[in-house]
C-alpha cells in the first residue's frame, strides 16, 4: 500500500526517528496514514526546521 508522505530534500540534516530514508539518497520522508489523525506537532517541527535551514542558506 502506498501512503502519502511529507518529504524533506536535505534529509541528512534531520535526526528525527519518524523521518525515514528508504531508497532515497537525499530525501527523508514522513509517512502519513490517512486513517490516523495527523501528527501536527511533528509536522510543524519538521517544517520549521526545514524553513530555518532554507533561511540560513540564503545568507
Amino acid at each position: 500500500m502506498n501512503l502519502p508522505y511529507l518529504g524533506i530534500v536535505e534529509g541528512k540534516l534531520f535526526d528525527e526517528p519518524y523521518l525515514i530514508t528508504e531508497k532515497r539518497s537525499r530525501m527523508k520522508i514522513m509517512l502519513v496514514d490517512p486513517k490516523v489523525d495527523l501528527l501536527l506537532e511533528q509536522i510543524k517541527k519538521t517544517i520549521k526546521k526545514a524553513l530555518n535551514y532554507c533561511k540560513s542558506e540564503e545568507n
